[in-house]
């Protein structure tokens, strides 16, 4: 059993080559995102629980830039930056993206 995890037919591959290039501060699973409830329950945008991320850039130090900032919404306040994590070669991120 899978626990009721179903992989979707796609993903995200993304490639940053530097000179400031970066992925826009987001939500990873926004349900107000056009798309969001588009097609069948269970392989939607909306129905996303975990997000992974795996680094593959071997040269990486740290005055490249480039970490994952995550952010700690706070109703009312301006959000805190929850950590910062680099992106180093190998590094495997997961986190639960539902709303």
């Amino acid at each position: 059993s899978t626990g009721g995890l179903t992989a979707p037919p796609y993903m995200q591959l993304a490639v940053y080559t530097g000179a400031g290039a970066k992925y826009v501060r987001h939500l990873d699973n926004d349900p107000m995102d056009e798309g969001a409830w588009e097609g069948p329950p269970g392989l939607r945008i909306a129905d996303r629980a975990v997000t992974a991320l795996l680094y593959l850039n071997k040269e990486w130090k740290p005055e490249h830039g480039g970490c994952l900032r995550m952010y700690r919404p706070e109703p009312g306040r301006e959000e805190e930056v929850l950590m910062e994590i680099e992106p180093e070669a190998g590094r495997l991120v997961l986190f639960d993206s539902r709303p």
